[in-house]
C-alpha cells in the first residue's frame, strides 16, 4: 500500500477520526490501516509493517525527522 485509502483517519475529518487520532498522538502510537481485511483478527493497535496505516507512517516519519533536528 502506498498511498492513503479513501478513509483514512489521518485524511478525513470526523468526530471519531479526530478522536481516533488524537489518542495516536497523545501515546505516540502507530496502528494499522483499518480497512485491512487482516484488522480484525490482529487489531487496529497491534501494528504491522505491511498493514500499517500510510497516515500513521507518514506522520512517524515526520515525527523522526524532527527529532534528528534537534
Amino acid at each position: 500500500m502506498n498511498k492513503n485509502c479513501k478513509e483514512c483517519p489521518w485524511v478525513v475529518n470526523t468526530r471519531n477520526n479526530r478522536s481516533f487520532t488524537g489518542h495516536a498522538r497523545k501515546h505516540n502510537k502507530s496502528h494499522n490501516c483499518h480497512m485491512a481485511p487482516r484488522v480484525k483478527e490482529i487489531g487496529v493497535w497491534n501494528t504491522e509493517d505491511k498493514l500499517e496505516c500510510m497516515g500513521s507512517k507518514k506522520r512517524s516519519n515526520e515525527r523522526n525527522e524532527i527529532s534528528r533536528r534537534v
